[in-house]
């Protein structure tokens, strides 16, 4: 990203130390571990990066927030920078994994995000490719072509204040 002039920065714990804190799940009864995995390697660093990163958008003030479906802080950062969110998949799971995770529901509400996420999805994954649970968003829709572009084929709008960026906004 950089080599191609965009500014990068590290936010967060790395890998190792997210894996540092990660609970015993093997103790666990198996119908408890995928939640206690999930909040241990996604929600519990969620909450450790969040900060920071609100505080960059927050300076920065993107017009669009784009984060993998298993990064939860995009969507905070979104919300108090006042910026759209679009949240991407990779077709082995859809965002509906987050319901059966309890952590998920409190670290929203505990950065002030009412409910489940209602960002669009947007899944990457040829459909041959997906997991059975892909693509399970109500507002997840395909790439379309438009003048020349790519859009959303639906669930976005097109931003009311003019673009900050550097970056070409359509």
């Amino acid at each position: 990203m950089e080599r191609c002039g965009f500014a990068t920065w590290p936010v967060g714990p790395t890998q190792a130390e997210v894996y540092e804190r990660f609970p015993d799940v093997g103790r666990l009864p198996p119908e408890e571990r995928k939640a206690a995995e999930l909040t241990a390697a996604f929600v519990d660093s969620a909450n450790l990066r969040t900060p920071e990163l609100v505080s960059r958008a927050c300076r920065w003030r993107p017009d669009l927030v784009i984060s993998e479906l298993m990064e939860l802080s995009g969507a905070v950062a979104a919300g108090r920078s006042g910026a759209r969110h679009l949240v991407h998949g990779v077709g082995l799971i859809g965002p509906g994994l987050w319901a059966t995770v309890p952590a998920y529901a409190t670290f929203r509400a505990r950065w002030g995000l009412d409910g489940p996420s209602r960002a669009p999805f947007l899944d990457i994954c040829p459909p041959s490719c997906r997991g059975a649970t892909a693509g399970s968003a109500s507002r997840s829709g395909p790439f379309a072509r438009q003048a020349g572009t790519r859009v959303l084929a639906s669930g976005c709008r097109r931003r009311s204040t003019p673009c900050r960026s550097r970056t070409r906004c359509t």
